[in-house]
């Protein structure tokens, strides 16, 4: 009797683990179909957007000092 009460159990929480594992597949497919199509021009445009969101994150990142070697502190070379 404990044996089929543990069983019982068991399936109930593979039951919920496979629930919870299907909610996600159908979520991700949710989000995808929600945007609906993507025409090329859209393509284009998103594309040019992170290319220029991402340049604009390297413009930031030159504004850091430039390197420097740590023994000599000379700006031309690194420590090797």
């Amino acid at each position: 009797m404990h044996k089929v009460l543990m069983l019982q159990q068991q399936i109930e929480e593979l039951h919920a683990a496979n629930q919870h594992q299907k909610q996600k597949r159908e979520a991700s497919r949710f989000f995808i179909a929600l945007g609906g199509i993507l025409t090329g021009a859209q393509g284009q445009q998103l594309a040019q957007e992170a290319e220029q969101a991402l340049e604009g994150e390297l413009q930031e990142w030159k504004k850091q000092a430039p390197l420097q070697c740590s023994n000599c502190h000379l700006i031309d070379h690194l420590r090797t």
